[in-house]
Order: C-alpha cells, then structure tokens, then sequence
C-alpha cells in the first residue's frame, strides 16, 4: 500500500540525501498509516521548486511543519549554537528547562523529560548524536547546517530568538 507513495516521495527528493533522511525520519514516526504517506507526498510535491537547495529547505520545512508543538521551541533553539560545533547535551537540557520548553509531568526528572525529547529530534534525523557517553546517553549532539538556516529563521519568523549582529553563539 505504501510502495505508490514512498515512490512519489523518493522521486521528490531528486536524490538529496538529507532530504530523504529527514522525510524518513518524518515517515519513521507514523506507523505505515498509508492516508499519512499520501498526505506527506502531496505536501512535497505541492512545495518543490527547481532549485536543489530550496527544494531541500521546503522539505525540511515539512519535516518541522509535522513536529509535535512541545518539540518545535526546542528545536528552534539549537540555533543558538554556531555551526559545526557539537552541542553538549547538558548545556541544551539546561536551557530548555530555564526557557520553560520541558513539561514537567512529576513521573520523570527534568532531564530525563530533555533526553526524551532530544532522543525524539535524533529520530526524526533534526538532530545528530556526535558524542557518546560511557554509558550510552549522548554527551554531545549537531545539527546540519541547513537544519541550522532553518532553525534561524524560523526562531525569527515566531519571535522566539532574536539574532544581534550576526549569527554567533549566544551561550
């Protein structure tokens, strides 16, 4: 039932790598609901130009389009650190928790409530783990650069961050 669909979707991609793994991160979390392919297929075919980069920006833009609202502002908010610099997991936990992005439910910890969350943005391929701790958790993470561009003006679009005399890091 799904092979139609997944077609439509590859060919959109046009062969852009982090294009297909950010529309397959999107796809992992639905389950092989045929209806939710479909839609995802129309909504890239309606969005795609002919320029390769933009292209891969309105799918990205999509794969940001269907996340859950409790993990947009953590997303946009990775924009706060420079490019291609890994991120440590702490710090951003740390951050999301003074900027209220967590919702406390009282069954886990705060940071475990951040893992989760930065373990959801890794699923769908937003996020990158770069750097492993001994036990398994993730000590740092990355962002793609055009995931990055994306974060930015998207922050700026719903006035979460504000960039002052470039994009450098704010912490």
């Amino acid at each position: 039932e799904l092979m139609e669909a997944g077609k439509q979707i590859a060919a959109s991609c046009k062969g852009l790598p982090l294009a297909v793994v950010a529309i397959a991160g999107l796809l992992e979390k639905t389950d092989m609901i045929p209806d939710w392919w479909k839609q995802v297929s129309e909504s890239i075919c309606s969005q795609i130009a002919d320029d390769p980069e933009r292209r891969c920006m309105d799918i990205l833009e999509l794969s940001y389009r269907y996340l859950p609202n409790y993990l947009k502002p953590c997303f946009l908010y990775i924009a706060v650190f420079l490019e291609d610099k890994d991120i440590p997991v702490r710090k951003l936990a740390w951050l999301w928790r003074a900027e209220g992005f967590l919702t406390d439910t009282g069954a886990e910890s705060i940071e475990d409530i951040a893992e989760g969350y930065l373990r959801d943005l890794i699923g769908r391929s937003l996020v990158l783990p770069s750097k492993r701790r001994s036990h398994g958790g993730i000590k740092t993470c990355r962002v793609h650069d055009m995931l990055r561009t994306l974060c930015i003006r998207k922050s700026e679009e719903e006035n979460l961050l504000q960039f002052q005399n470039g994009y450098d890091e704010l912490f």
